[in-house]
């Protein structure tokens, strides 16, 4: 079954910050998605190795305390290889994956989302109300 035909994509939050993990898991919400949330890269790491179904996307902040997101999203695609990336920086990043910086305008973050979950593509293909 994918995701279009479950009607959602599982999204794995890590953000130490709790108002922006707060507001980014309320949009991703909006956007039909189901969101596991972690404070820490540890803590994003064991609700990884926990979860039993699939995690289409990981939206993790780069300056996070212990292990970093870059760090974070390694060992997270190291066990669900096919796990998309979309990191979060309040500064510059040089990193290959796709990044929105802080502060970040809404529509940014849920075209970069739907960007990353829906390919090339950031028209929904089987929702109508998204955003």
């Amino acid at each position: 079954m994918t995701p279009e035909t479950q009607n959602h994509w599982t999204v794995l939050l890590v953000e130490d910050e709790p108002v922006i993990r707060s507001l980014i898991r309320n949009l991703l919400k909006r956007c039909q998605c189901d969101v596991l949330e972690a404070g820490s890269g540890e803590e994003a790491l064991a609700v990884c190795e926990q979860h039993d179904g699939p995690i289409h996307l990981l939206v993790a902040d780069v300056k996070l305390p212990g292990i970093l997101g870059p760090e974070v999203a390694t060992r997270v695609r190291a066990l669900r290889p096919d796990v998309r990336v979309l990191h979060i920086s309040g500064s510059p990043y040089l990193g290959s994956e796709p990044i929105i910086y802080k502060p970040f305008k809404v529509p940014e973050l849920i075209a970069k989302v739907l960007e990353l979950l829906h390919g090339n593509d950031p028209t929904p293909k089987s929702r109508s109300d998204w955003a």
